[in-house]
């Protein structure tokens, strides 16, 4: 626990931001942070996703992502029969007609992500998906969601991050697309 408050603490200072403005956040900003931080520090996570980017592994060791500040519906796809094995959401909720019913939402811009970006000359983009019961989906892109608003073309990962009681990512279960 120690440690992840390290990287939190060297997190604000680095970026600029101050304890306060965290507190003025919901429990989304939290589970955003908590994301951020395990692709910024999860080693086997991070080879996994430059592998399936073809980054080179020579410049540095974990992958620079840019974060589109737009929160938008990520469906399941891709993931139903992991989901079942692990039991992470109701087997009712599985089937992903039905959880697109149930968990569909407007796209919406949020002014806590939009701080959280900071530049960088990524060719990765790190999207997100509102947090629901105990997970959260997001997605990493090749393709820049502000020049390509609605259209998805290139390589794309859905990942499921599941948080414990704590808030912190316990599991994580992740798919790979190349969308036409």
């Amino acid at each position: 626990m120690q440690i992840i408050q390290k990287y939190l603490i060297a997190f604000f200072i680095l970026f600029g931001f101050n304890t306060t403005d965290l507190k003025a956040q919901n429990s989304d900003g939290c589970r955003y942070l908590a994301v951020i931080d395990y692709i910024r520090t999860n080693i086997s996570f991070n080879k996994d996703i430059k592998a399936f980017f073809k980054i080179s592994t020579k410049k540095q060791e974990f992958v620079e992502f840019a974060i589109y500040d737009t929160v938008s519906f990520i469906g399941i796809g891709g993931l139903e029969e992991r989901l079942k094995e692990k039991k992470f959401i109701p087997d009712t909720e599985i089937n992903s007609r039905k959880y697109y019913e149930d968990k569909y939402f407007n796209s919406y811009h949020s002014s806590f992500l939009k701080k959280m970006n900071w530049s960088n000359d990524s060719k990765i983009y790190l999207s997100f998906s509102r947090p629901t019961d105990n997970y959260l989906l997001a997605e990493l892109t090749d393709l820049n969601p502000y020049l390509n608003r609605g259209r998805k073309s290139g390589h794309g990962m859905i990942v499921f991050f599941k948080f414990n009681s704590d808030g912190l990512v316990e599991d994580i279960l992740y798919a790979g697309f190349v969308y036409n």
